[in-house]
């Protein structure tokens, strides 16, 4: 679900690119062609970018690895605060997307992506950092944009969407062009080819080296699968141009396999292999060299290239190996062709069809009875053919036979490196994609690729450091500080620990180092039992809540529950001494208990938590009546955060509202903290108090017919979130006078035959019937579509006017004509709309009864008046009492049917059907003429609806549930018949604001700023009445002036110097409307709290007004030091209570906290994780939302292509071709096109 800001940016961004792509893609076309390449090499470079090229994320996982563990979205840096610039954001995202994201939520702002197009496995080296892992992305890329680089300064011209991309694409360089045609066309054909054997005897193995990544390693793969003791058999290796290093040969299955070690012994360095080495005209055998005629053609890399020209070259990601980047390459590609006659112990090799003479190992050289499979050690890039098919040359014939294919080989090429995965070095910009929309970890994230590191980091950077999370006091980091039990013993600098219990054969933590008792135990993991399993952790009852039963008790009675109810749950769930009542007791708890009761008046959620709030009270009484105060209990209001708050990135708000009071007093506990300044408790107060409004407040409403001010009468509804508001009284418009053609007019006149044709009127002739006393008219017109001009004679009722009079002067707005009486409106905060298509088998009328009009609404005249049965609008949650809005829906996918339902209204008719019309016979002014006859004539358009619009079928509506309503700062509030003022307020007092502060250097008489003007405020309420009920509250303002202007009659009574000057004169006067206003009607945020206890940081001014809203965030940090993320606890009096002590305020939170705390108990599993990201944590949190899992190799990428391919192949039956339907399509899509 998109929201309107992102749906508006996609259609502006698809508008554009889309003018732009197509003006590009003839360059497109010639820059290929220039380089070398045809129309097919161009598609599939678009088709890759549209389908396949990879948008990922990156990101370190030791800094966001925990937040992906806790959270269900991936954070854009608006929601974060990770940096700086904010403001500067916004403005790029203006150039880039319009003003669409101005205004927008943090939620809402676009995500910031990278498209990997090179297929990189290391992902993308312009915007990765060495340790970086990254996510894999999905399902996004319908709802994506693409640039050619960072979008930072660029314009919404240099924007793409997935298939309008060639103007983003003409902006590449030559070099990576060439570079993506090869990956993008790389993907075809690694289709075509046989693609990793991975399973089986042809199961293709790393036998040495510290990664299967051969681009980046010297590396040593073979076959030992398919090792043979006799036959004679031939086959080829491929070696790429870039190749450092090759030794091709046959290894024996003795040969020792030292895999994920760096090792630079391969095939020919021992006694278990033979290999040649054409790049130093070489023989390998037993680790001993001898010469030979094989000369492979070589050169050192040119140094002076950025590392990025050569696929394999280390730059931003290093080169792991170790080996010099300055040994020489192969310059071209080289075929070997290897013949072996296992039965005469000969071994034959050839270079690019080349064989020599003599045999190039002997009887000599290999055993009787040896067994020998195919290997090879480089690095770069290699295949092996073994099918006949496959092969580049001809197997040779000598020593008297002929040479066959290897037995249970595959076919196709055997590629040892992955071709469809390139380098992103080559790039001079990354290229950025900018995802609108949610990126929920479950459903937008296809894998995570994991940084090599964690899997080979070295004992000397491993961390042996275990960290608990939902434990209560047991929470926290854990270090090894010995052995206990011949297992290791665990502890935090808090002194809780995790040991081994051999008599219970559990392992178990406790809050202090005492092993005769625990807090938690688990049963030991039989995979890695010695050392504290992650998972299985039981807590005892009382850590799962438990309070007072007495307590407990009350508040089943005050919920509603039987006597017997009451007693049958305090027995099952009460502790030994009964004194207490468990939450969970053993197999049992008080949510199963609870299913038990017959029709609860609650929830067992909700009844612990009256039982909490009745703790919450008594904790209040007892420290109002400490202080002599009693009556504090119930003025004051207690605001927390958990203790301690979850390490994880949340952000809330909370609101707290007090009665009778026009300012706040806020106590800050001693113990307020939070880990540092990126977790903080902003307080914001004053301003208008939406919750509050009530009938009188001022509203201005916007619906589908315009924007109109009113007054609340009434809050409706369950919630109180829909409200009815009396419309203000407008001057109205004068009706318009009766139409009379003139001379020169264009005009409709009726043909012979029947048609309405346009026509200009050429003459009037007017004929007075003196008996009657009345005057007929006839005309001479000359239809527009008769070419010889001839005049016709017309009466007046076959002459109208002319479809398109007055259709510039249609009006921005519609809104149903003024009635006598009062008009209203329904109308609330926020307005759910509903598109609503019926298709070709249900008629509107088979879900709607009836529509029905209430003219005294007039911004949403129309309303359904009842339903009949199901259909799509109640499935899109319409329901009795939604609007039509008729403008909308008239304007909307279904133009013509409603057109031709709606002609003919107030005498207004569609153009005729000859008639040639720019834009067409229902252009926009057509419509807005239509829809004007429409709503001055809305009971005749609620006739047709009815009798009509309920028959139609394939038509679209447009529903809403209401008018937008936007609440100003104003109260006018009605005192009726003997009604006194004084009967609800208490006394009126007068007051200056604060005078403004005089400039500098300005010190004379008359440069002395002007005295703010009084402000008379009300100081106290005798009881409820029409004030408090429309919102007014102490800090609110009496506008005088207004006042006297809705009191005709009483300006003697209103004198404003009389009221400045006392007050309390309002006190007496009845049959009134008196006027209120809130001089700052927007909240701001006054104090803002973080970092470590400090009685200053942590003290808040007087807050203004009534109400105030907490809003506590936090961005995940801290999980390994609670003590540090001890949260905020704040007791908010209002005006004119007494003034706590430090030691008071302090012995209330701590109070309050250790209840709350023990009664609401831990309702998560304890977790116990490494201090590090070890292969099963991943593999942990891939779990939890549902990824694949793959290491940062390319191996890793080669192994899970390798799959896709089998599956595809077993999908499709077939494995060849599919190059082919590509190059086939993309010449049909060229052929198209001409």
């Amino acid at each position: 679900h998109l929201a309107d800001c992102q749906k508006a940016a996609l259609k502006l961004c698809r508008e554009r690119a889309t003018a732009s792509h197509e003006s590009a893609l003839a360059k497109c076309r010639e820059r290929f062609k220039d380089l070398g390449f045809g129309e097919p090499a161009l598609q599939a470079v678009l088709g890759w970018v549209q389908d396949l090229a990879p948008v990922i994320v990156h990101f370190d996982l030791d800094d966001m690895g925990r937040l992906l563990e806790t959270d269900e979205f991936y954070r854009s840096q608006s929601e974060t605060k990770a940096g700086e610039g904010d403001a500067s954001l916004k403005d790029n995202e203006a150039n880039l997307f319009g003003d669409h994201y101005r205004e927008a939520k943090p939620f809402e702002r676009v995500k910031y992506a990278a498209l990997n197009v090179m297929n990189d496995y290391r992902g993308v080296s312009k915007v990765a950092k060495p340790d970086d892992s990254y996510l894999v992305l999905k399902d996004v890329r319908l709802r994506s944009t693409f640039t050619a680089g960072e979008s930072t300064g660029r314009t919404i011209d240099n924007i793409a969407v997935l298939d309008k991309y060639a103007h983003v694409l003409s902006q590449y360089s030559d070099a990576e062009i060439k570079g993506l045609v090869g990956v993008a066309t790389g993907a075809i054909a690694s289709e075509r080819e046989g693609g990793l054997p991975t399973s089986g005897a042809s199961t293709l193995t790393l036998l040495r080296g510290s990664s299967e990544d051969c681009t980046n390693e010297w590396v040593t793969f073979g076959f030992p699968g398919l090792a043979q003791r006799s036959g004679r058999y031939y086959y080829e290796v491929q070696l790429f141009a870039g190749c450092s290093s090759p030794q091709v040969g046959l290894l024996t299955p003795a040969f020792q396999r030292m895999p994920y070690v760096a090792n630079t012994q391969g095939v020919g360095d021992d006694a278990q292999g033979w290999a040649v080495d054409g790049q130093n005209a070489t023989l390998w055998h037993g680790g001993s060299m001898r010469p030979c005629n094989h000369i492979w053609p070589s050169e050192k890399p040119d140094l002076g290239q950025t590392p990025a020209a050569t696929p394999w070259g280390g730059g931003l990601f290093g080169n792991p190996s170790g080996r010099s980047q300055k040994a020489r390459v192969l310059s071209e590609a080289i075929v070997v062709g290897i013949a072996v006659d296992l039965d005469i112990r000969t071994l034959r090799f050839s270079t690019n069809g080349e064989w020599e003479e003599e045999v190039a190992f002997g009887k000599d050289d290999i055993p009787e009875g040896t067994a020998m499979f195919p290997a090879i050690s480089f690095k770069g890039r290699a295949a092996v053919m073994f099918a006949p098919t496959d092969l580049k040359h001809a197997p040779p014939e000598i020593d008297g036979g002929k040479f066959t294919q290897w037995p249970s080989t595959p076919g196709g090429l055997v590629r040892i490196d992955c071709p469809d995965l390139g380098s992103s070095q080559i790039l001079n910009l990354h290229k950025e994609v900018q995802v609108h929309g949610e990126v929920n970890l479950k459903r937008n994230v296809q894998r995570l690729v994991a940084n090599d590191k964690y899997r080979v980091k070295p004992k000397t950077n491993r961390s042996f450091g275990l960290i608990v999370t939902n434990a209560g006091i047991c929470s926290g980091m854990y270090h090894r500080v010995g052995a206990h039990e011949g297992k290791p013993l665990y502890k935090t600098p808090n002194g809780a620990v995790i040991f081994w219990d051999p008599k219970g054969n559990l392992w178990k933590m406790n809050g202090v180092e005492k092993f005769t008792s625990c807090f938690g135990y688990a049963a030991a993991d039989k995979a890695t039992p010695e050392e504290p399993p992650r998972q299985g952790w039981r807590l005892p009852d009382e850590a799962q809540g438990v309070m007072d039963k007495t307590a407990f008790q009350s508040a089943m009675q005050e919920a509603g529950l039987k006597q017997e109810d009451v007693d049958r749950l305090t027995n099952v769930l009460k502790s030994k001494d009964g004194s207490l009542i468990y939450r969970v007791k053993g197999e049992t708890n008080l949510a199963k208990e609870w299913q038990k009761i017959k029709d609860p008046p609650l929830t067992a959620e909700a009844a612990w938590e009256v039982a909490i709030k009745l703790l919450q009270a008594k904790i209040l009484k007892d420290t109002a009546t400490g202080v002599g105060y009693p009556q504090l209990a119930k003025m004051g209001q207690v605001l927390e955060s958990k203790h301690p708050y979850d390490a994880s990135r949340f952000n809330w708000t909370r609101e707290v509202q007090l009665k009778d009071t026009h300012s706040m007093s806020v106590y800050f506990a001693s113990k307020c903290c939070t880990f540092d300044e990126r977790t903080s408790l902003t307080i914001s107060a004053g301003g208008l108090n939406k919750n509050a409004v009530g009938p009188g407040t001022r509203v201005e409403l916007t619906g589908s017919s315009g924007t109109t001010m009113g007054t609340l009468v009434q809050r409706m509804g369950s919630s109180g979130q829909t409200y009815k508001v009396r419309l203000d009284v407008g001057e109205g418009e004068s009706p318009a006078g009766e139409w009379v053609p003139q001379q020169g007019e264009k005009v409709e006149a009726l043909k012979s035959d029947g048609e309405w044709t346009e026509a200009k009127v050429t003459g009037i002739f007017a004929k007075h019937d003196w008996y009657t006393g009345k005057e007929t008219k006839s005309y001479l017109v000359e239809f527009l579509d008769d070419t010889k001009k001839m005049p016709c004679p017309k009466k007046d009722n076959e002459i109208k006017k002319c479809w398109d009079a007055g259709l510039g002067d249609g009006p921005k707005e519609f809104k149903a004509p003024p009635t006598e009486g009062e008009s209203f409106a329904l109308c609330t905060e926020t307005v759910k709309a509903a598109m609503v298509k019926y298709d070709n088998t249900k008629t509107v009328g088979s879900e709607i009864a009836s529509f029905v009009l209430d003219a005294s609404c007039t911004l949403s005249p129309i309303t359904i008046g009842a339903l009949t049965g199901s259909g799509p609008a109640q499935e899109q949650g319409v329901t009795q009492g939604w609007s039509l809005d008729l403008a909308g829906t008239v304007m909307g996918e279904s133009r013509q049917p409603l057109a031709n339902l709606l002609e003919g209204v107030g005498g207004f008719f569609l153009p005729p059907k000859n008639a040639k019309v720019q834009g067409g016979r229902l252009n926009n002014k057509v419509m807005t003429k239509l829809l004007c006859a429409s709503f001055a004539n809305l009971t005749e358009v609620v006739k047709r609806l009815n009798e009509g619009l309920r028959d139609m079928k394939g038509v679209t509506l447009l529903f809403k549930s209401g008018v937008q309503a936007k609440f100003l700062p104003e109260v006018h509030v009605r005192y009726e018949g003997s009604e006194r003022v004084g009967s609800e307020i208490k006394q009126f007092t007068s007051q200056a604001g604060m005078a403004q502060q005089q400039p500098a250097g300005f010190s004379s008489f008359w440069a002395r700023p002007k005295a703010p003007p009084k402000q008379v405020r009300p100081d106290g309420f005798v009881k409820q009445g029409p004030a408090q009920a429309g919102g007014v509250r102490g800090d609110w303002v009496v506008d005088i002036g207004k006042t006297i202007e809705l009191n005709p009659g009483k300006e003697q009574a209103l004198c404003e110097e009389v009221i400045l000057e006392n007050p309390n004169v309002l006190l007496g006067l009845s049959d009134l409307t008196l006027v209120f206003k809130q001089p700052n009607p927007n909240k701001a945020a006054v104090f803002k709290g973080s970092g470590p206890p400090d009685s200053e940081k942590w003290r808040c001014n007087e807050l203004p007004g009534d109400s105030a809203e907490f809003t506590f965030s936090a961005d995940g940090d801290g999980v390994n030091e609670p003590d540090r993320r001890w949260g905020f606890w704040a007791f908010v009096l209002p005006q004119g209570a007494p003034r706590l002590s430090m030691q008071t305020v302090d012995n209330l939170a701590n109070k309050w906290v250790e209840v709350t705390t023990r009664a609401i108990g831990i309702d998560k599993a304890p977790c116990c994780e490494r201090d590090e990201w070890d292969e099963q944590r991943l593999r942990t949190l891939c779990a939890r939302h549902g990824w694949e899992f793959e290491w940062m190799t390319e191996d890793g990428e080669r192994r899970r292509r390798a799959n896709e391919r089998q599956g595809f192949f077993l999908a499709s039956g077939q494995l060849a071709g599919v190059r082919e339907a590509a190059e086939a399509r993309a010449a049909v899509m060229v052929q198209n096109q001409v």
